[in-house]
């Protein structure tokens, strides 16, 4: 009779099926980090989203300054209101309106009632403070309250009227 050597059991290697089975939840894993590394990095805003929306909110002032600069009447009853010389040549004057929501929380400019554009937002608040000179307006002070990746933040327009009637 012939005996064989008992091989020890601690010597034996994996059989293919443990290394497959330890493979696909490998990947598993793997797959599962990745997707997370993913979103993470999409969640972080990038310096060009700020510098872009920054430019955006810029741009916005600079179109309000000058539409307060052209008005000939100014009013702050609902957002703020201004009549300014015709613009699309009807032989009218055109009626602006600037104003931010609740429900949004967005500046819009409005034009003759009509074309309801977003400017930039999201803000908390938009305070408008029109400094009189007897019955007429000479300056208009816009405080908004911005909503910043680094919190909020104050900007101020201060624009020279030119003796509006308010």
């Amino acid at each position: 009779m012939t005996v064989r050597p008992m091989l020890h059991p601690l010597c034996r290697g994996f059989t293919l099926i443990e290394t497959v089975v330890a493979l696909a939840v490998s990947s598993v894993l793997l797959l599962a980090l990745s997707s997370t590394v993913l979103l993470a990095s999409r969640a972080v805003p990038s310096g060009n989203e700020t510098v872009i929306a920054e430019a955006e909110i810029q741009r916005s002032l600079a179109l309000m300054s000058s539409d307060i600069e052209v008005a000939t009447a100014i009013s702050t009853t609902s957002g703020l209101t201004l009549t300014v010389p015709d613009r699309d040549g009807d032989g009218n004057s055109d009626t602006i309106g600037y104003s931010w929501t609740d429900a949004d929380n967005m500046v819009r400019r409005t034009r003759n009632g009509s074309g309801d554009e977003v400017l930039f937002g999201p803000i908390t608040s938009m305070n408008v403070i029109c400094l009189k000179d007897g019955t007429a307006v000479t300056q208009v002070l816009i405080v908004i309250k911005l909503n910043t990746v680094s919190g909020v933040t104050d900007r101020v327009l201060n624009v020279r009227a030119l003796n509006l009637p308010g």
